[in-house]
């Protein structure tokens, strides 16, 4: 199970959590998994960052490359620098679209953390 996946498990279970029950010790633990999975998906969109960095960098060398060394009008060497490199664009968005993804799942982690240890504080004073 991704980090992502064992993530929105302990989403769903907290969604049906009933504080009237007083389930703290369920609570603790899986506020303690969903820290761990946080840790796991910031560490995913770390990589997915670094490979659309790295990707981007190699397009654009290459689209530079392509340039310099065809002959013909600026268009056509724009143009055909494009198309020579439509594959590390391809990955280019697929690893800036990976990484944006995660980012938005990881906010919502945080959030959910955030309710989280907000009810264990109300279950320790009652």
């Amino acid at each position: 199970m991704t980090p992502n996946e064992n993530a929105q498990t302990i989403i769903e279970w907290f969604t049906d959590f009933d504080i009237s029950k007083g389930d703290i010790d369920g609570l603790l633990t899986n506020r303690q998994h969903l820290s761990i999975n946080c840790t796991k998906i910031a560490n995913y969109v770390k990589d997915q960052e670094s490979k659309y960095k790295k990707i981007y960098m190699e397009r654009k060398i290459a689209e530079a490359t392509t340039v310099i060394m065809e002959e013909g009008t600026g268009v056509y060497k724009g143009a055909k620098s494009i198309v020579d490199n439509q594959e590390l664009r391809v990955q280019e968005a697929e690893h800036e679209g990976n990484a944006k993804g995660a980012k938005i799942v990881l906010d919502s982690c945080y959030k959910v953390l955030d309710a989280m240890a907000s009810m264990i504080n109300v279950m320790r004073t009652i």
